[in-house]
Order: C-alpha cells, then sequence, then structure tokens
C-alpha cells in the first residue's frame, strides 16, 4: 500500500508542477500579446492619429487596444490567493508532526493536492479565456486600424 500511496503523491506533485508551468507559459505568451499591442498602437495608432478627423474606426481599434491591455493586465495579476502549488505549513503539521497512527499524513496531503489541482484548474480556465479575448480583441483594434488606414488612403 505504501508503494501505491509514493505513486499517487508523486502523480500529484507532477501534476501540480505542470499546473505552475502552464501558469508561467501563459503569462510569458501575455507579455507577448502586450509587447505586439504595443508596437501596433504606436505604429498604426500615430499613423491614423489626426486631431482634427478622428473616425468611429480610429476609435473602434482604439478601444480594441485598451481591452487588450486591461484583459492581458489581468492575466498578468498575481492573483494571490487563487494559486496553490505547495502546501500549507499548517497542514505539513498537522499531518507530520502529528499523525494519525493509523496514517503517516500522505493520504491527506494527496486529498488536499487533489483539491488544488481542481481550484488551480479552475482559475487556468478563467485566465485562458481571458487570454483569447484579449488576443480576439487585439486582432479587432488591428483591423478597424487597417481598414481606416486603406480608407484614408483611398480617398486621397
Amino acid at each position: 500500500m505504501t508503494d501505491g500511496l509514493d505513486l499517487i503523491l508523486s502523480l500529484a506533485k507532477d501534476a501540480i508542477d505542470q499546473q505552475r508551468g502552464a501558469v508561467d507559459e501563459l503569462r510569458t505568451r501575455t507579455g507577448t500579446v502586450l509587447a505586439a499591442s504595443a508596437i501596433a498602437g504606436g505604429f498604426l495608432g500615430v499613423a491614423l492619429l489626426d486631431l482634427q478627423n478622428l473616425s468611429p474606426l480610429f476609435w473602434a481599434g482604439l478601444g480594441g487596444f485598451v481591452t487588450t491591455l486591461a484583459l492581458s493586465l489581468l492575466v498578468l495579476l498575481p492573483w494571490k490567493n487563487q494559486w496553490c502549488f505547495g502546501p500549507q505549513i499548517e497542514l505539513l503539521y498537522d499531518h507530520y508532526l502529528d499523525p494519525d497512527p493509523d496514517d503517516d499524513g500522505r493520504r491527506a496531503l494527496i486529498k488536499h493536492m487533489a483539491s488544488w489541482e481542481r481550484q488551480n484548474d479552475k482559475m487556468l480556465e478563467r485566465l485562458y479565456a481571458v487570454f483569447t479575448w484579449s488576443i480576439v480583441s487585439l486582432i479587432g483594434g488591428l483591423v478597424f486600424w487597417i481598414w481606416e488606414l486603406f480608407a484614408r488612403t483611398s480617398t486621397t
């Protein structure tokens, strides 16, 4: 039975580590989206900025970029109390220093790790959705600004 508990504990730890990696990867991707947004906004936004003639397409594009910024910042926020990648000290104390004579604490730790994994999965799903919408708003902003750029160049 001990080998089975060790295997399950190892798999649970691996799952939590994979989630930590997924969060890091998502934040890296979000940084890339922010950089792309800044570059595109710097070039297209300045090219289209004519204070005498700000069309609805310009404002729609600007809205897309502002939305991208806001959603990306949501992904990058630390969300300190939402993630659980390791045991709390109290849990270790309760189950390892004062263990139940019939249990060495690994079962309780495995159950806690399973709940952490579920909690982290929910948060990851939310952040992936926010990340997806930030990309959609970036693409939308680009489309509106490129449309505006073509509209201005075709009338001149």
